[in-house]
């Protein structure tokens, strides 16, 4: 197998180069890497918390960890049908999701109904997880790295769609119960989840070593809900729904802190900052992005790009599309850091790091940007 890796440094001259932002400067390069075998074929990736290297996923079942600053391959997981009785089949469906534990000593990979959780220092794998009987949407380790949440639409004896979320121990694949829910994410110690379920519009919060309920968010009707999330520091809980309202919870008691007035007609995703300060939201009707004080609900800024990710400190925006190219946004100014023509891309990331952004094209091929680095 020939792999093409390759890094580019493009120097000012070039029509790669950034432009200035007024009061803002940043280094004269714009530094790149490439990933993937010849001709793509790369499906889904995760960086490391430390934002040094990434786990890519591809569609003919076998998986590849890389150095983020050399591009260089340092381990591929497997070249073989994964280790847990369901090979991969391409043909039934290509959504592979993979996830690496908050501590970087884990990497878990699904396999249609089924994931693998593999030790991400040996590079063995540690357990499986077999219970969904419909393909896995979503992996997501407990702080402590010590068990893990998966999502399915999967189907009961009577053909019913029952959004289950379960819970495993991520060490033995033993399974510790389940949940109706089509998302499902972790506190930030670890000790509580937060569940949304788009049929019956509830959220809920549950105990994470029991199972138990511990509450449910009312008032949303017919409004549906985007994926609720717990603030950094786990005291608060975020909502935003069709009726273009951001919502703060108590997330002890369920008592409503504030709803905003209506910001957009419709959200398309929601995130704290990584020191809880403020709210992004990426919306349309009006299109953009609105960046809000977390303690009032009320807006601090705006900026029209379409948003793919935010960073954690909620300092840069990714908007890239598949027939529009890739734009990277100062929120401070709602100036451009870079932009380039180049189409296809169907997905974008930010390294946890803040470091690094992804972009997968089409044909399965992810480049690896650095963010270039501003002083005010």
């Amino acid at each position: 197998m020939v792999f093409r890796l390759r890094a580019i440094r493009t120097l000012c001259a070039t029509a790669l180069l950034l432009p200035v932002i007024l009061g803002c400067q940043h280094e004269p390069t714009e530094h790149f890497v490439t990933l993937g075998p010849e001709g793509g074929d790369i499906s889904g990736f995760a960086f490391y918390p430390d934002g040094k290297r990434i786990v890519t996923t591809h569609q003919r079942g076998w998986a590849r960890v890389w150095d983020c600053e050399s591009g260089l391959l340092f381990k591929t997981l497997h070249d073989k049908p994964l280790p847990n009785g369901a090979p991969y089949n391409p043909t039934v469906d290509r959504d592979i999701v993979v996830s690496v534990s908050p501590d970087g000593e884990k990497i878990a990979i699904s396999n249609q109904n089924t994931a693998t959780v593999w030790d991400a220092v040996t590079f063995l794998p540690k357990a499986s997880l077999i219970g969904h009987s419909a393909t896995i949407r979503s992996l997501d380790f407990s702080p402590d790295g010590k068990r893990i949440l998966t999502t399915s639409m999967d189907f009961t004896a009577h053909m019913r769609d029952d959004l289950t979320a379960r819970m495993w121990d991520s060490s033995s694949g033993r399974q510790l119960f389940s949940l109706r829910a089509v998302y499902a994410r972790f506190s930030p110690d670890g000790e509580r989840i937060v569940t949304s379920d788009a049929q019956s519009k509830a959220v809920q919060v549950w105990d994470a070593n029991s199972g138990k309920l511990l509450l449910t968010l009312p008032g949303f009707g017919r409004d549906v809900l985007l994926e609720p999330s717990f603030s950094p520091d786990g005291g608060k809980l975020m909502t935003a729904s069709t009726d273009g309202r951001v919502r703060l919870w108590d997330s002890a008691t369920g008592k409503l802190k504030y709803a905003t007035r209506q910001i957009a007609d419709r959200f398309f995703s929601s995130k704290f900052s990584s020191d809880g300060r403020l709210i992004f939201v990426d919306h349309a009707l009006p299109q953009g992005w609105s960046i809000l004080n977390s303690a009032t609900g009320s807006p601090i800024r705006t900026g029209t790009a379409r948003c793919s990710d935010v960073s954690a400190d909620l300092r840069f925006v990714l908007s890239a599309e598949q027939y529009s190219g890739v734009v990277l946004v100062d929120t401070r100014t709602d100036g451009t850091l870079y932009k380039s023509e180049k189409k296809d891309v169907e997905s974008a990331e930010f390294s946890p790091d803040g470091k690094h952004y992804a972009l997968k094209y089409v044909g399965g091929v992810i480049e690896l940007h650095d963010i270039p680095k501003l002083s005010q």
